[in-house]
């Protein structure tokens, strides 16, 4: 069904638009033009105005009934404004495409923006009926037309503000149904027409007005260029009107009579374009002639220009915002996309042979024919692509992708946790993948729940997650982070926040993983806390950065994990013991070349065990030493040595003199104590196990640790049944 026009009645629903889009003067160039005409991302939406910056890169668009959408790279991507849904009739910006003005007409009121549209605020204009907004090139100058009331439509003034909205004056322009209005880039002279009047002009600012000869028509639009000396004007169900001498004298053009809802001109006023509610004409004289293009069969509601009328936009009432860019029979233009967005929104840029530098999406026009050289702006904290040569073919369209690369790339393991550290709030950060893109995927573990997080870090490197986490697992979690760019090597810092037990936050550190230039296995005693009394143990092997540790707490609970050292040569561990309810976290430190470090280890009271039912937590220390398979030798050098065993509810201690021997075995010199003793050392892992008679018969205990070469000395533990005790073989 063909769309028809919006009607204008007393009822006030009647919705038009005059968008005069003003730029720098630029220099016209003037073959024969090719246009082709491509629908933008803008979604579908019922559009009556469109506005467009001098180099048509900044765009924006308003819509009945909808918020206020804007694009800085040509239409390639939009955003959806912070301004509410109203009847936005008409906008207007500024030579750069910072400041903007937007008039709705229900609710009568103007809005304004100075960012480019990324906050908006009402201006001081009074309640009226608006209808149309023009503005100067410099943004500081508007001039806005209004229609009457319902009652009398045709009792519209037109008002001027010279501080970009701030505050509003209204003109000695006649009360008239007013429905357009245009200025020159410096303001003073002013064109504007209505619901049935001929078209006024001002030379000076709106002070005075002159009624011109052209006929009494519905003026639904109407453009002028830089300077105001050119002006073309469309009426509703009838013709194009043109203008040489700022409007002292009008000539009708050979456009056809139709409803002409929108013209636009460029800077200098030779290239013109109008729309109706069937296709778009241009021109590229002045509007002597006129030439339908290619656009498609839609009702144009609104069409904008840049500066030199090689870029050109249009809204379709009911559809999409459609870009056209001219293209010259000697000359061919180039677009560049540059990806990720995160890149884009920190700043990435792009320019053609040392040119200016443009956003992602903006195309570059009229580059002659031949090779080009593609650059891109150097950004913090991402890596920019090389320079790209690129071939431009005459009436043609060259597409270049710049991807930039985020400086952070890798992978992060790391811990989080409170000064004071409990189960509730202390988890880990594990195999946090950040990909060149600046998208990251990841778990965090916590509680016993591995929960899984994925996002991208914005420009400067900064990211967040909301993990939704059942009630009975601790409640939501929400993460935070950020790079530490002035580390080397880099990390992450952040924090982990959440409300079980409280409110609280916890501290995260997740260093980048790293690949060792060598192999090496270590061995580690976790040294006596207090309670339990023995040595715990961990036996590491590190694989060119691929890191695995197993062993044992001091009160019998095993413990294993794998996991990248990072290039600090840092290894965090995080591991929920008892059921959940425990935990063992902390870092280990490989870059002295032995396992250093402390790590804070909780085991809560609970009855479900007859060891510790009192609980504890423990700050327990690292000693630690490189591991050297023995072969055909002892692991250590202990000929005679002697071997402690206490506590563990034994009856008393036990004190032996041993030998290892060079098989690994543990060989007891002398009959006293009487007690059995048999022990092996592994000499693969420095894994040390015994068997001892603990006096009770002939019933035995068994015990477990680890080798120390570099104190040739071994440490571990044995449990009885309440409690646990410690052995410790010396030389």
């Amino acid at each position: 069904m063909k769309k028809q026009p919006l009607p204008i009645s007393n009822s006030g629903d009647a919705l038009c638009v005059a968008v005069a889009i003003l730029g720098a003067l630029l220099a016209a160039v003037k073959p024969t033009f090719a246009q082709t005409w491509t629908q933008t991302s803008a979604p579908n939406e019922q559009w009556v105005s469109v506005a467009c910056s001098a180099d048509g890169t900044k765009l924006a668009a308003t819509a009945i009934n909808g918020p206020i959408y804007i694009s800085a790279n040509s239409g390639a991507t939009w955003t959806q404004t912070s301004t509410p849904s109203e009847t936005w009739i008409s906008i207007t910006c500024s030579s750069d495409g910072t400041k903007l003005a937007a008039a709705s007409a229900n609710p009568p009121v103007i809005y304004a923006s100075t960012n480019s549209g990324a906050t908006w605020a009402q201006t001081s204009a009074p309640s009226e009926y608006w209808y149309s907004i023009a503005s100067t090139g410099d943004g500081t100058r508007l001039v806005a037309a209004a229609t009457g009331n319902p009652k009398n439509p045709n009792a519209g003034g037109i008002y001027s503000s010279t501080d970009s909205g701030a505050t509003w004056s209204q003109t000695s322009a006649p009360a008239e149904g007013w429905l357009c209005v245009a200025s020159s880039l410096d303001g003073t002279k002013l064109a504007a027409a209505g619901i049935n009047t001929p078209i006024y002009i001002s030379i000076d600012s709106g002070t005075t007005w002159t009624q011109t000869t052209t006929p009494a028509e519905t003026w639904y639009s109407i453009a002028c260029s830089s300077d105001g000396t050119k002006l073309a004007a469309t009426a509703i169900n009838g013709p194009i009107y043109i203008s040489a001498n700022s409007g002292a004298t009008w000539s009708r053009t050979s456009a056809p009579s139709d409803n002409w809802y929108s013209i636009a001109s460029s800077g200098d006023g030779t290239r013109l374009v109008a729309g109706n509610d069937k296709t778009i004409y241009t021109s590229s004289n002045s509007g002597i002639t006129w030439t339908q293009t290619s656009a498609p069969t839609e009702l144009w509601r609104s069409v904008a220009s840049s500066a030199d009328g090689t870029r050109l936009v249009g809204a379709v009432l009911g559809g999409g915002v459609y870009a056209c860019a001219a293209i010259s029979s000697t000359t061919g233009s180039l677009q560049v996309t540059i990806s990720p967005a995160a890149a884009t929104n920190g700043g990435a840029q792009w320019q053609v042979d040392g040119g200016a530098w443009k956003n992602s999406g903006a195309m570059v026009t009229n580059l002659p024919v031949g090779n080009h050289t593609v650059s891109f702006r150097g950004i913090d904290y991402w890596g920019a692509p090389a320079n790209q040569t690129v071939s431009i073919k005459a009436k043609s369209v060259v597409k270049v992708t710049g991807t930039y690369t985020f400086n952070a790339q890798g992978i992060y393991n790391g811990l989080f946790a409170q000064a004071d550290t409990n189960v509730e709030s202390a988890g880990m950060l594990n195999g946090l993948v950040v990909t060149a893109s600046g998208t990251y995927g990841g778990k965090l573990l916590m509680g016993g729940s591995t929960n899984t997080i994925s996002g991208g870090f914005n420009g400067s490197g900064q990211a967040s997650n909301y993990v939704q986490r059942a009630a009975k697992q601790g409640g939501a979690l929400t993460l935070a982070m950020w790079v530490n760019w002035n580390d080397a090597p880099l990390n992450i810092a952040g924090t982990v926040s959440g409300t079980n037990g409280g409110d609280w936050v916890a501290n995260l550190t997740a260093e980048l993983a790293a690949k060792a230039p060598a192999s090496a296995d270590f061995t580690a005693w976790l040294l006596p806390a207090g309670t339990p009394p023995g040595f715990g143990y961990l036996l590491l092997t590190n694989h060119a950065g691929a890191v695995t540790l197993s062993g044992a707490l001091a009160d019998g609970t095993s413990f294993s994990q794998a996991m990248p050292v990072s290039g600090n040569g840092d290894l965090p561990v995080y591991g929920n013991l008892y059921g959940s309810t425990g935990l063992l976290t902390g870092w280990i430190g490989l870059e002295s070349g032995s396992p250093t470090g402390t790590l804070t280890w909780i085991k809560p009271a609970s009855r479900s065990s007859a060891l510790y039912t009192n609980g504890f937590t423990n700050r327990v220390v690292l000693q630690g030493s490189v591991w050297t398979n023995p072969l055909a030798h002892a692991a250590i050098d202990l000929p005679a040595g002697q071997l402690n065993i206490s506590g563990g509810s034994l009856v008393s201690n036990l004190t032996f003199n041993v030998a290892v021997n060079n098989t690994n075995g543990l060989v007891k010199l002398g009959k006293i104590p009487t007690n059995s003793l048999t022990g092996a050392i592994n000499p693969k892992t420095g894994l040390w196990t015994i068997t001892f008679g603990n006096g009770a018969g002939k019933a035995t205990t068994a015990g477990a640790g680890a080798v120390l070469q570099n104190v040739n000395s071994a440490g571990g533990f044995f449990l009885g049944k309440t409690n646990a005790g410690s052995i410790l073989l010396q030389p």
